[in-house]
């Protein structure tokens, strides 16, 4: 059901971005990109892009640690029948 798949990854793409600007700091930009969802949406990939590109190490570093907490966040925010695994990681288009 490729609707249903959009609307998850629509769903967790609004939460991850509303959550970074809300966890983040003002030293960088952090921008979800896109989410890529698979296994019948139990693990989702959320594409970032950093700026500056000097920050993008400490962004990956400080989102590994922030992981779990998303996944509350996207459990206490939204209708998903289940959370997905989720990873982060930066998109080199």
């Amino acid at each position: 059901m490729p609707y249903r798949k959009e609307r998850t990854e629509k769903i967790i793409r609004e939460l991850a971005a509303t959550f970074i600007e809300k966890e983040s700091g003002p030293q960088s930009l952090i921008t979800v990109t896109r989410v890529e969802t698979r296994n019948r949406e139990r693990t989702a990939t959320i594409y970032l892009n950093v700026m500056p590109k000097d920050k993008e190490e400490v962004v990956m570093q400080f989102l590994s640690r922030k992981v779990n907490e998303f996944k509350e966040y996207l459990r206490d925010n939204s209708r998903l029948s289940s959370v997905p695994f989720t990873e982060f990681k930066l998109d080199k288009i």
